[in-house]
């Protein structure tokens, strides 16, 4: 692969957007928080005021944010206390928006009246991070949901809480969940809605069976990505699934390109992908299959993300493997929650080289700081960022924009409305 050719100006101004799902019981995906900061240092931890930063998730992340996710899901974003009083939440839609009311909030007659406001026009109302902090007991009432923070509390303590808010009738969100022992504790006292990043780590859950249907595909997306494939061995792949060839045709027909005649083969449309992108849309399309309920989907669409940044970055500055194989290395990094195995068992039994199979069951001690830079910026840790950028020695507009093709060519590849155009993220 060539070194990425960035287009972006450099006068434009970097941006670094997450989108955390919010859970319910069944594990189906309620709505997502809109993480945001706007680092200008690569050396060091600025972000702007939270003022600023919450102006830019409305003007600009929300657009960034919000392709692909479905039509009702809630979104929500943090207000600080001076934008409530300007109003600033009317700019989006009351019907899924959640206005986010921050922990530090000063709490006054003022604040009251405008969250009481909000409620009247039909915006759905949340308490952030809530502990038990006097200074927020007027808001639990307006509240429409409460969010604790489960890190924060001892199991008993959190136990009594939550006893206590249910008698007050409103939705208790468990936020900062870490562990699938933390979600079943606070699902068993009460909890209706969960927040955290223990769905995007290896977790093991006994009485599954890997089904053969689930393996094959393993297995193909493991050949696919080490053999040298010609176009017809690929058409024939396709040509046995209907469902594969229309997705192809639907795909081709995308505003991606610009059909010069009528395409009459399956072997036709490839040629008109090409070899790399033709590989690529098979590998994605495989291994969306996989993701039935809300919460696969949603670990689909971060593993495709994780692939195409880290083959971007491998292709703009040498790392660990080459391109192709880090690309695997992101695809595979939730295969284990998806399927409910342990990592290593899944990888026994598919053909890849010994240093990638080390890397996909140990990522954080493969030595790669894409990697690293991959878990800081999916948890808005973003000092932690600065210091890979600046180790090494790439600037943060260069690698904002590289995330935000890889967030629009993950779109692309999944088939989500909105989240492309223009050809962008796709190799000519």
């Amino acid at each position: 692969m060539q070194p990425l050719e960035m287009d972006t100006p450099k006068t434009c101004e970097p941006i670094f957007v997450a989108r955390q799902p919010i859970f319910t019981v069944d594990r189906e995906i309620w709505g997502y928080e809109l993480l945001f900061r706007d680092c200008q240092a690569p050396n060091v931890a600025r972000c702007p005021s939270a003022e600023l930063a919450t102006h830019q998730v409305i003007a600009d992340g929300y657009q960034l944010a919000c392709p692909g996710i479905g039509e009702g899901l809630k979104i929500c974003i943090n207000y600080p206390r001076e934008l409530l009083l300007e109003d600033m939440p009317l700019a989006l839609p009351p019907k899924t928006s959640v206005i986010e009311i921050l922990e530090d909030t000063q709490v006054d007659d003022e604040l009251v009246e405008h969250i009481s406001m909000y409620r009247e026009h039909g915006y759905t109302i949340s308490l952030d991070d809530f502990v038990g902090q006097q200074h927020l007991r007027p808001l639990i009432k307006m509240s429409d949901v409460i969010k604790v923070d489960v890190l924060g509390m001892d199991l008993p303590s959190l136990e009594m809480l939550a006893r206590r808010l249910k008698m007050l009738h409103r939705t208790l969100l468990a936020e900062k969940v870490e562990t699938m022992e933390m979600f079943f504790a606070t699902q068993k006292m009460g909890f209706e809605l969960f927040q955290g990043f223990f769905f995007s780590r290896p977790v093991v859950i006994p009485g599954f069976k890997l089904s053969s249907s689930q393996l094959s595909r393993v297995k193909i997306l493991a050949a696919l990505s080490q053999d040298e494939w010609e176009m017809d061995q690929l058409a024939e792949i396709i040509k046995g699934d209907v469902g594969l060839s229309y997705r192809l045709l639907q795909f081709i027909n995308s505003t991606h390109f610009s059909l010069p005649n009528t395409i009459t083969s399956i072997l036709g449309a490839l040629n008109l992908l090409g070899h790399h992108n033709a590989l690529h849309w098979l590998r994605v399309t495989i291994f969306a299959d996989m993701g039935s309920s809300d919460a696969a989907r949603e670990l689909v669409w971060l593993s495709v993300y994780r692939a195409r940044f880290l083959e971007l970055m491998a292709g703009l500055r040498p790392t660990i493997m080459p391109p192709d194989a880090m690309f695997l290395m992101g695809l595979f990094s939730c295969l284990d929650v998806m399927l409910k195995r342990p990592m290593a068992e899944l990888l026994e039994r598919i053909p890849l080289e010994a240093k990638l199979k080390e890397a996909i069951v140990d990522p954080f001690g493969c030595g790669c700081i894409w990697v690293d830079f991959l878990h800081a910026l999916e948890r808005a840790m973003w000092g932690e960022c600065n210091a890979i950028l600046k180790q090494a020695g790439l600037d943060q507009e260069t690698v904002a924009a590289i995330s935000t093709r890889s967030l629009a060519w993950a779109g692309a590849m999944l088939g989500y409305d909105g989240a492309h155009g223009g050809g962008e993220g796709i190799d000519t």
